[in-house]
């Protein structure tokens, strides 16, 4: 299969996978079936993963799964934009979630002064 193909492949929306890490290991698994003439066209292929839907664990395995992964640098941005992205996802519901506390307590603590 030539590389058109794979990136074709890669960016369908309707392959019906798991998660995007399993887009992410067909594409390394392609390139590794012959590294000598993939290697060059990695970048391309990588780009077709959308690094944003890895979880934070997956992201940090895939980058370390090849030393060819970061040589591309419109792969390296798409990850560090992916790292961002997730980070401030996360970051963003923990702020949620301790919002949802204090505003628990808050809301007990007026119906007991209202009660009293």
């Amino acid at each position: 299969m030539n590389v058109d193909c794979v990136c074709r492949l890669l960016l369908d929306n309707d392959l019906v996978l798991t998660s995007e890490i399993d887009v992410a290991q067909a594409a390394i698994r392609w390139i590794n079936e012959d590294r000598e003439k993939r290697v060059p066209v990695a970048g391309r292929v990588l780009s077709c993963i959308r690094f944003k839907n890895l979880t934070p664990d997956e992201l940090v395995s895939f980058v370390s799964l090849e030393n060819y992964i970061l040589k591309d640098p419109a792969v390296k941005d798409a990850i560090l934009e992916a790292n961002w992205y997730i980070d401030r996802l996360l970051r963003s519901r923990e702020v949620t979630q301790i919002y949802t506390i204090v505003a628990k307590h808050f809301d007990k603590r007026n119906q007991d002064t209202q009660r009293s």
